[in-house]
């Protein structure tokens, strides 16, 4: 999620037909055997780093399971909504972590500003997310204290 912003039903119900590790890249597709719909019912592509793609080339696969995140499965469903969810606040606690602070949509919201912040684009970034609303983009481009240190070591130019 740090590395693609998708959101978790994206990423509950990812099959490894929709990564494309040579050109790096996953697609958002609905999964009407999970009952699953992207948001707005909006497929997209993202793309993500050569780093993720090697990770993602070692990840263990199950067999016979399209998912690149099993949980256990039912017969045409996931048996639970909140699997990785329980797995974020699980790996909070062992963090010694606030566990009630974290949860899944942070990684989403950080991947977006972390992507405005290395200088792609909003609209880029709003695609990226599947965003409807360039509004809803914005909201990540809030000054950082990185950028106010900047400031403060700026010179005038006379």
């Amino acid at each position: 999620m740090l590395a693609t912003g998708l959101r978790r039903g994206e990423l509950q119900t990812l099959h490894w037909s929709d990564l494309d590790l040579a050109h790096r890249r996953v697609h958002v597709r609905a999964k009407p055997q999970y009952a699953f719909l992207p948001k707005d019912w909006e497929e997209r592509t993202v793309p993500f780093s050569k780093e993720l793609a090697e990770i993602l080339k070692k990840h263990s696969r199950t067999e016979k399971c399209p998912l690149v995140f099993p949980s256990v499965l039912l017969p045409g469903r996931l048996s639970s909504p909140s699997f990785l969810h329980d797995l974020c606040k699980a790996a909070a606690k062992r963090a010694g972590l606030d566990e009630k602070e974290w949860h899944l949509h942070r990684f989403r919201d950080t991947a977006a500003t972390r992507w405005l912040r290395a200088g792609i684009d909003v609209r880029t970034v709003q695609e990226w997310l599947g965003h409807e609303s360039l509004a809803t983009t914005q909201k990540y481009l809030e000054p950082s204290k990185e950028t106010e240190r900047q400031l403060e070591e700026m010179k005038l130019p006379f």
